[in-house]
């Protein structure tokens, strides 16, 4: 579905350098109902993960989602989102294992960056977005901060379940339907019973009583994230709407 037209490999030494970066959508490559959670979810982590970089301009979930199921290439992209490069990738299953497909392409020429293959088991996949960020800043040489590259490897949580729980909690809320939200709520409780410390876990949740409507219970969430981390961007973002 999305196609890169790549011409050739970039040349590193003379391409100038790139600032502006979209996520696309994560292809469902096996149309598996079981993986969309997944497909998304690998694409919010990235986006949320590339996202803490000052030197990088990440276009937003809104901006990419519109790509979702739909065929097109890097080039088109940079054009509309007005961006230098473009991250496609795809998730598939076979048998027990999962098959993590990802490109970056400099959406000004067409040309390939980096590319990179995973076959991981379904409770090693939590490990990707962070290694997948970590490739991604090195091929477009983003000097990091000292902060940043502390940060940017940091894992939310180490309880695989715990992770899947979050991303299906995740997907359901952003249906943005009742029937959604309500389930997010309960994925998002899963989790937190398999991490108490999971701290997007309690921002998913807020988001999710704020959908209803609950602002104290959206509140005590979203403080009991900051609780355990102070810096989580996403639970600043949400207590902003209070």
């Amino acid at each position: 579905r999305f196609v890169a037209n790549v011409k050739e490999v970039r040349d590193e030494t003379l391409a100038p350098p790139i600032n502006s970066i979209a996520v696309l959508p994560f292809m469902n490559a096996a149309h598996d109902p079981g993986l969309e959670y997944l497909s998304d979810g690998i694409t919010e982590s990235l986006i949320n993960r590339l996202s803490q970089l000052a030197q990088l301009k990440v276009m937003s979930r809104n901006s990419v989602f519109r790509y979702k199921d739909r065929e097109t290439d890097a080039s088109v992209v940079g054009r509309d989102l007005r961006v230098q490069a473009v991250v496609m990738g795809s998730v598939a299953k076979h048998e027990d294992l999962l098959s993590l497909r990802v490109e970056l392409v400099d959406a000004r020429d067409d040309s390939h960056i980096w590319g990179g293959q995973y076959i991981r088991k379904p409770a090693d996949i939590f490990t990707m977005p962070e290694k997948i960020a970590h490739e991604i800043t090195c091929k477009l040489h983003v000097n990091l901060t000292r902060e940043q590259q502390q940060r940017l490897p940091r894992r939310q949580t180490n309880n695989a379940e715990a992770y899947h729980c979050y991303l299906k909690g995740r997907y359901y809320f952003n249906k943005l339907t009742p029937a959604g939200v309500q389930r997010g709520i309960e994925h998002f409780k899963q989790a937190i019973e398999k991490d108490p410390s999971y701290a997007l876990a309690y921002t998913g949740l807020g988001d999710c009583y704020n959908y209803w409507a609950r602002p104290s219970e959206a509140k005590e969430a979203m403080t009991k994230a900051l609780e355990v981390d102070d810096t989580l961007g996403e639970a600043h973002a949400s207590l902003g709407f209070f």
